[in-house]
């Protein structure tokens, strides 16, 4: 239990910290449109392992399971959001909201089912791949030909479709028998840890792409003249 405990904590000490880097980042003036939805979708994906732990610590654990899951689903949803207004990328306006809603949908219909199941652990897991797949898509349509758009695709992907992977490791390992067992069961850890790390390598990859962004437009505007858009003495 020590051991999911301390991934939970370290999964939300470093979501708050991309959340503060990328607020930091938003106020420079190349920053573009966009990277305070970074930083709302940390936060708001904060809220899951904090909700992990409350469902152990109160009363009331369906709130709280409730409330890990659709924080979860939302970090998502807002992260797709996010890509969309930074890259420029048109979405439908219902497509987002329809599709958390849908998610919370998914997950109210198997409450109370049988854990420790595929279906119940697969059905529990795809929409957060589906939120994660939207983000891949919006990269992809608007980034693909850079190669550190390519990068960013694939590091979403991958994080998609490790969602795909967990049912299994659930069903082998076991979840607890209930929501509060979950933190001291063998799959607790390899959950938090897994997931941690690609959500990380994944941030990490998304405030590469943001800081050589930045540089590309400091580079721009030390070399074009402001008022005429032509080219100055420094960049000849």
């Amino acid at each position: 239990m020590t051991g999911a405990i301390f991934a939970l904590t370290a999964n939300m000490v470093v979501a708050l910290l991309f959340a503060a880097t990328y607020l930091v980042l938003s106020a420079s003036k190349v920053a573009r449109r966009g990277i305070r939805w970074f930083a709302a979708s940390y936060i708001i994906g904060a809220a899951t392992p904090a909700s992990e732990f409350l469902v152990r610590a109160t009363s009331y654990p369906e709130i709280f399971v409730a409330t890990s899951f659709a924080s979860f689903s939302l970090s998502f949803h807002v992260m797709a959001h996010g890509l969309a207004v930074y890259y420029g990328t048109a979405l439908p306006r219902w497509l987002l909201p329809a599709s958390f809603v849908l998610s919370l949908v998914v997950r109210a219909a198997i409450w109370g089912g049988p854990r420790n199941t595929m279906p119940y652990e697969l059905i529990y897991q795809v929409p957060f791949a589906w939120g994660v797949g939207l983000c891949a898509v919006v990269i992809a349509r608007a980034a693909w030909r850079r190669p550190i758009g390519r990068l960013l695709v694939a590091m979403f992907a991958v994080l998609s479709l490790h969602f795909f992977v967990k049912p299994f490791v659930a069903v082998a390992l076991g979840t607890g028998a209930t929501a509060k067992d979950y933190v001291a069961s063998p799959y607790a850890m390899f959950s938090q840890a897994l997931s941690g790390i690609l959500l990380i390598g994944t941030g990490l990859a998304l405030l590469l792409v943001v800081v050589h962004d930045m540089l590309d437009a400091v580079r721009l505007d030390a070399d074009v003249d402001g008022l005429s858009g032509l080219s100055n003495r420094r960049a000849f």
